[in-house]
């Protein structure tokens, strides 16, 4: 090895992506306490949320994630996506997570939609969350609230996707969806 040059195979950048609604039960916060995580184990890596950051619903919430992100650099918040936005976006990332938190959350159509283009999902273990990848195996769960579980999901992801390709996860979803 070149003298600088670092083998650990996490140096390669994770593109993670968040879309849908900015609100309590999304669970976004893990997601951006995994992000400090990953900077202390020096896992490079950018997370793009994407959601209305203007819904008055939703104002407190959003402030306080602003708040919790501070000046960590490998998050951007990126604002409500329009449809024919959405291709972009999803060839911009290599993983979507859905953190979710509220055991009452539904199916999660999010997920079928990163499938479609061929990125996978890693999403908490919820009832109606799990579904997509239980039925596909495009993905990985890990347990509900448990930060360090996610950045270990995370973290397993590069190896994941060795065994995975975009193609095979476009099949699968087509398969079961």
């Amino acid at each position: 090895l070149q003298r600088g040059k670092k083998s650990n195979t996490l140096n390669k950048k994770i593109k993670i992506g968040f879309l849908g609604r900015i609100s309590e039960e999304k669970g976004l916060e893990d997601l951006i306490k995994a992000s400090f995580i990953m900077i202390n184990k020096n896992i490079n890596h950018s997370i793009k949320i994407a959601g209305d950051l203007k819904d008055p619903r939703f104002k407190k919430y959003t402030n306080d994630l602003l708040k919790l992100k501070d000046d960590n650099k490998f998050i951007n918040f990126i604002g409500r996506l329009e449809e024919y936005e959405k291709k972009d976006f999803f060839d911009s990332i290599d993983l979507l997570v859905l953190p979710s938190t509220n055991s009452f959350e539904a199916f999660g159509l999010v997920q079928l939609e990163a499938m479609s283009f061929g990125i996978p999902v890693i999403a908490s273990d919820l009832h109606g969350v799990r579904i997509p990848i239980l039925y596909t195996g495009n993905g990985l769960l890990y347990k509900k609230g448990n930060v360090g579980d996610l950045v270990k999901c995370i973290i397993s992801f590069k190896k994941w996707l060795k065994n995975n390709s975009k193609s095979n996860i476009i099949n699968s979803y087509q398969k079961h969806f």
